[in-house]
């Protein structure tokens, strides 16, 4: 259980460690963190930003928007031990074609 919580956490890290390098999405919230992440979009829409996930095979989240209006254009994103490196990189990847 231990390694399980560390690999979710680790993988969050290096989520957050990438998002510093995408365009117009940022953390909403500066706390302590576990294994999920608020994301808020700057310049897009998050169903749009999920469509064109999904075309990738990705599955990104929690749209926050319709129930946190004050959050904007917010989803959140969970990472756990099924996630691997390459999995979080491909995720950032795609992150950074959509936003730019």
């Amino acid at each position: 259980l231990q390694q399980c919580a560390l690999t979710c956490h680790q993988r969050l890290n290096q989520l957050l460690e990438g998002i510093k390098n995408l365009p117009n999405i940022k953390p909403a919230f500066s706390g302590p963190h576990f294994h999920e992440v608020v994301l808020q979009l700057e310049k897009h829409q998050v169903s749009d930003v999920f469509q064109q996930l999904r075309q990738h095979g990705i599955q990104a989240g929690f749209d926050c928007s319709h129930f946190y209006p004050d959050l904007g254009q917010s989803f959140l994103l969970c990472t756990t031990e099924t996630k691997t490196t390459d999995d979080i990189d491909f995720l950032l990847t795609q992150l950074h074609t959509i936003l730019t």
